[in-house]
C-alpha cells in the first residue's frame, strides 16, 4: 500500500502537467474555430504551409487589371487554401489579361471567382441606392463619345475635368477639376438592363452612355453647373494608381463645403478661382 501511495505522488506533477496540456490544446481549438467561423476575409501575412497561394502583394482596385508586380505567393496549410486560388504568378500573367471584379486587399488570395477576363463584364446591377459618400451629392453631366474618352470611361473610374472658353476671338483651356469620381454610366434603366439580360447591346449602351452620374461636394458641383452652362467640357481618364492623388481641385475633399454651406456661384467667383480668361 505505501509503495502504491508512494508511486501515486511520483505520478502527480505528470499528471497536472498532462492535464494543463490538454486545456491549453482545447482552449487553441476553440480560439481558432470561433475565428474562422466568423465569416471574415481570409488574409494570409506570409505563414507557412504546403500549399501555394498566390495573394496580393498591395491592394487590387476594382476593374484593375491584374499585373505580376502586384501579386506574390505565400504558403498555406491544404485546410486554409481557398476554392479556386492560384498556385503561381505566371497562371495569371501569360497572354489573357484578368481584371479584378471586387477590391483585392494586400495579404488576400486572389480568386478564380474574383476575376474577369473580359472589360465589358465588369459592370455590375445597379444597387437600390447611389453609392454617394456622406456630405457629397450627386450630379449628371453629358458625355459622348469624344468628350468622353471615346466610352472607356466606367463606374468607379476617376476622370479630370478641362473647360474650353471661347472669349474675343481667343480661346482658352484648363483643367477645373482632378479625381472626380464616377458612379454610373448612361441611366438606371441601361445597368437594370444590363444585369437582367446580360447581352452584348445592354453592355455596349451602358458602355457609350451619355451620361456620366458623379459625386463631389455641394460647392464644387454648383462652379461645375456653371461651367456646364458657359463652356465646353472635355474628360480624361485617370490611370488606377492616380485615383483620388492630390488636393489641388479635387472634389472629394467634401469637409471643404457642408453640404448646407454653398452659397452661389458667379462669374466674379470663377474669375477669382479659375482666372479671368475663363470667364466668357
Amino acid at each position: 500500500m505505501q509503495e502504491a501511495i508512494t508511486t501515486a505522488r511520483r505520478r502527480r506533477p505528470f499528471t497536472i502537467l498532462g492535464a494543463l496540456i490538454a486545456l491549453i490544446t482545447l482552449g487553441a481549438f476553440i480560439f481558432l474555430a470561433t475565428q474562422r467561423s466568423g465569416g471574415a476575409p481570409l488574409v494570409v501575412s506570409g505563414g507557412s504551409g504546403d500549399v501555394s497561394v498566390v495573394v496580393a502583394k498591395a491592394d487590387i482596385p476594382a476593374r484593375a487589371s491584374i499585373e505580376q508586380g502586384s501579386l506574390q505567393v505565400t504558403k498555406m496549410t491544404s485546410a486554409d487554401a481557398p476554392p479556386q486560388h492560384f498556385s503561381a504568378v505566371a497562371d495569371l500573367s501569360g497572354k489573357t489579361q484578368y481584371f479584378a471584379l471586387v477590391v483585392i486587399k494586400a495579404g488576400q488570395p486572389v480568386l478564380a471567382n474574383e476575376l474577369v477576363s473580359s472589360p465589358g463584364d465588369l459592370s455590375t446591377a445597379a444597387p437600390s441606392f447611389l453609392p454617394i459618400p456622406k456630405g457629397f451629392v450627386a450630379m449628371t453631366i453629358p458625355t459622348s463619345e469624344e468628350q468622353g474618352v471615346a466610352g472607356y470611361i466606367q463606374p468607379g473610374d476617376y476622370i479630370g475635368i478641362i473647360a474650353i472658353v471661347d472669349k474675343a476671338g481667343q480661346t482658352a483651356s484648363k483643367t477645373i477639376f482632378n479625381n472626380v469620381h464616377v458612379i454610373r454610366v448612361g441611366t438606371a434603366g441601361d445597368a437594370q438592363s444590363h444585369a437582367a439580360s446580360g447581352s452584348s447591346a445592354a453592355k455596349t449602351t451602358t458602355a457609350t452612355g451619355s451620361s456620366l452620374t458623379i459625386v463631389m461636394n455641394q460647392c464644387d458641383a454648383e462652379y461645375l453647373n456653371w461651367f456646364l452652362a458657359k463652356a465646353t467640357l472635355r474628360y480624361t481618364l485617370e490611370n488606377y494608381q492616380d485615383y483620388n492623388t492630390g488636393a489641388a481641385n479635387n472634389p472629394q475633399q467634401a469637409t471643404a463645403c457642408p453640404i448646407d454651406k454653398a452659397a452661389g456661384v458667379s462669374s466674379a467667383d470663377v474669375a477669382k478661382r479659375y482666372g479671368p480668361e475663363l470667364v466668357p
